[in-house]
């Protein structure tokens, strides 16, 4: 996958199979990087190495990228034991032997947050942003509501003093209510007594599940994560991402119908369009972005290095299942032999544990399985529903009063004027 790992692959698999004597080879060794045609560099190469050679050596190891596989199998060779997902249109030059090596799927891969980031915003994580929103709206308006009520004509006795100094008052009154300090005094109305009532329901009951999850975050600290499914990947703004150009992926990516899919490939494509490093096909490149952050690539579960697989997550999402296995020309007499061999393998169970052994991630990484979840409005709902309640209590005894408090003035009026008559 990376650059230097190759060599050292290269090198291993060199002296690997000098060592078993099995048969004389030469190593042809194609770079990832090359440009021009592939097809032609590799016969040439190989002739160049038959004409130099005094022994004429016919076996050659050719050790090449995804890139120019296929054109390593036009140069006819006998088979290719390479990452070769199964396709159509490799299928209309190459045949696939029957039983694929290993199953896999395309999934986001992008760099974990650290624990320490993101902790200054702690004390207001522990709600949802909209639990916040709706907390502080919610506040202003029973606020104002206790203001009407202190400045409502029902009750004239505490109306002498200044409509300024009440409105502060009532805003002060609600904010201490939040603290569990409340005001000076209770508001004399039957009307606002029920609305602060309600209102100190609802603040003690926010403020009870408030310290118990602030108190939980500090005993159970929270993983925290950019994105938790691809349509809030396509929604960060913040987030750039990449795939492995060149090969089946970008294919299929690309003419997927699916809607989210096709999303995710046309800003791939805007990408691109200021930064061609986001279709390399140099995984290297791709994953030494992912390490310093805001950055994802769409990668299947390959074996990483310890330092990289440690440090990484996957989102989740299976974007594109695939398939990879062995290639021989088409016609090719190995196949049928090829075939037998690796059904024989799977069924052994055999091909299982090479691919968990080699090519699947299986470092023991410290993993903090402590996490805690964020409290939605859902969670909470039944609070607002109280408050609500009360609210709407407060206004119907409101309006009752303001009706209590005209009827007697309309009776009063009546009587004074009976009076007068007689």
């Amino acid at each position: 996958m990376y650059g230097a790992v190759t060599e050292i692959f290269v090198r291993s698999l060199s002296e690997a199979v000098e060592k078993t004597r099995a048969t004389e080879y030469r190593l042809l060794h194609v770079p990832n990087n090359l440009h021009g045609n592939t097809s032609r560099h590799i016969r040439s190469k190989l002739l160049e190495f038959y004409l130099e050679d005094e022994n004429h050596y016919k076996n050659f190891l050719v050790v090449c990228g995804r890139d120019c596989t296929v054109a390593v199998m036009e140069t006819e060779v006998d088979f290719s034991v390479a990452g070769l997902s199964f396709t159509v249109g490799r299928e209309a030059v190459i045949d696939y032997v029957s039983t694929p090596l290993n199953y896999d799927f395309k999934d986001v891969v992008y760099r974990k947050i650290g624990s320490d980031e993101g902790k200054w915003r702690l004390l207001l994580d522990v709600y949802h942003p909209l639990v916040l929103g709706l907390g502080l709206a919610t506040y202003i308006i029973v606020s104002v509501m206790l203001f009407g009520f202190l400045t409502a004509p029902s009750f004239g006795d505490i109306t002498n003093r200044a409509a300024r100094s009440l409105l502060v008052e009532s805003f002060w009154y609600m904010l201490g209510a939040i603290f569990h300090k409340g005001g000076s005094h209770l508001p004399v109305s039957f009307s606002a007594r029920i609305l602060v009532a309600a209102w100190w329901l609802f603040t003690i009951i926010l403020a009870s599940v408030y310290s118990a999850n602030l108190i939980a975050v500090f005993a159970v600290p929270k993983t925290a994560k950019p994105f938790t499914s691809l349509k809030e990947l396509l929604q960060n703004t913040d987030y750039k991402w990449g795939l492995i150009g060149g090969g089946s992926t970008e294919q299929f990516i690309s003419t997927s119908t699916d809607p989210d899919i096709q999303a995710f490939w046309q800003n791939l494509v805007k990408f691109n369009q200021t930064d061609s490093s986001v279709l390399s096909g140099d995984a290297y490149l791709h994953f030494e972005r992912v390490m310093k952050g805001r950055y994802a690539v769409l990668y299947g579960h390959e074996r990483l290095s310890k330092e990289v697989a440690c440090n990484v997550e996957y989102l989740g999402e299976k974007l594109t299942v695939y398939s990879k296995g062995l290639a021989v020309p088409e016609g090719s007499p190995l196949k049928e032999d090829l075939d037998e061999i690796m059904l024989n393998l799977q069924e052994n169970g055999i091909l299982r544990m090479l691919d968990k052994k080699w090519l699947l991630n299986d470092w023991q990484c410290e993993v903090d399985a402590r996490t805690n979840v964020t409290v939605t409005l859902i969670d909470i709902q039944s609070i607002f529903f109280v408050l609500f309640i009360g609210l709407g209590g407060a206004l119907l005894s409101l309006m009752l009063e303001c009706l209590a408090r005209r009827a007697q003035m309309l009776l009063c009026s009546k009587t004074l004027n009976s009076n007068i008559e007689i």
